[in-house]
């Protein structure tokens, strides 16, 4: 059961907060409606992102091994096999873009794109000096869009900006 839960990386859910980022800007975290409607999107990011984690340790489970840590995650390690995985992988992805789908339909389409860009750095553009980082960082702009698109307030520039500056900064950092 652990490995299971490796497997989805709650860690890294944190990054998804930036949903979360339109409501307080916008001053409604007194709105209940918008409340809930956020809280839905970040439980679809979250979905989503694990969906994307797995297809991605899918993909690198060869490469992986030979890491240092990542040789302990759940597929590398062989402790869960890559059919069972891409299962879960599926099964996170539809309730993802379902629970999207319910909240809004703009944001269903925006979490169907953060997907499909997450995609294709995971198959292409993970090894495309600078491109890897921008792509990263636009899956944190998209986030942070989705957020004000299930509450339909105005999309700030500065908060696009801010989002896109700030991930890409942490991208960097991490190289």
């Amino acid at each position: 059961m652990i490995a299971w839960i490796q497997l989805l990386r709650p860690m890294q859910w944190s990054k998804n907060l930036i949903v979360l980022a339109g409501l307080l800007f916008s001053q409604n975290l007194t709105d209940k409606a918008h409340v809930l409607q956020s809280l839905g999107a970040f439980i679809a990011f979250c979905l989503g992102s694990s969906s994307m984690y797995i297809f991605n340790d899918i993909v690198d489970r060869e490469k992986d091994r030979e890491h240092p840590r990542k040789k302990n995650r759940p597929i590398a390690a062989g402790r869960i096999s890559p059919l069972s995985a891409a299962v879960l992988s599926f099964i996170l992805a539809v309730a993802a873009l379902s629970l999207a789908f319910l909240i809004k339909e703009a944001f269903f389409f925006i979490l169907l794109l953060y997907m499909v860009v997450t995609i294709s750095y995971t198959v292409a553009f993970k090894r495309v000096v600078i491109l890897d980082v921008v792509i990263i960082a636009l899956g944190f702009v998209l986030r942070a869009v989705g957020g004000t698109v299930v509450i339909q307030v105005p999309l700030s520039p500065w908060l696009l900006l801010c989002a896109f500056l700030l991930s890409l900064f942490l991208a960097l950092g991490k190289r």
